[in-house]
């Protein structure tokens, strides 16, 4: 029984037909593969999109409510349960220096907010 086991398989690696068969079959499974794997791809980078458009709209929504912030700060004066000059602190745009006394003074700066790419 295992003898003509051993022979059939000897005969069909000698045999190009089954040969070429195994080729094809993989061949096929591969390209299947390929296809699934191509798709999900596709939908990574609209998904990527996606992402980087509400992003952008929540950068936006932010940057107006930071400023409209600012601009309540501003004109409630005194009144204002945060300063202006706390805000600015709290969002970095007011940087430190020392002075050659050794004082430190705020000074408005314009800095923008960091860009992170990823």
């Amino acid at each position: 029984m295992a003898n003509k086991i051993a022979m059939f398989l000897s005969e069909a690696m000698n045999n190009n037909a089954v040969i070429n068969t195994c080729l094809g079959v993989s061949f096929v499974v591969l390209g299947l593969r390929s296809d699934k794997q191509q798709k999900y791809v596709e939908a990574l980078a609209e998904q990527k999109e996606s992402l980087f458009k509400s992003n952008k709209a929540m950068k936006l929504t932010m940057w107006e409510w930071k400023q409209q912030l600012f601009a309540e700060a501003a004109s409630a004066g005194n009144a204002a349960v945060v300063p202006l000059s706390t805000l600015k602190a709290i969002y970095g745009e007011v940087t430190t220096t020392t002075n050659q006394s050794g004082d430190t003074a705020k000074e408005d700066s314009k800095v923008s907010t960091p860009k992170i790419m990823i």
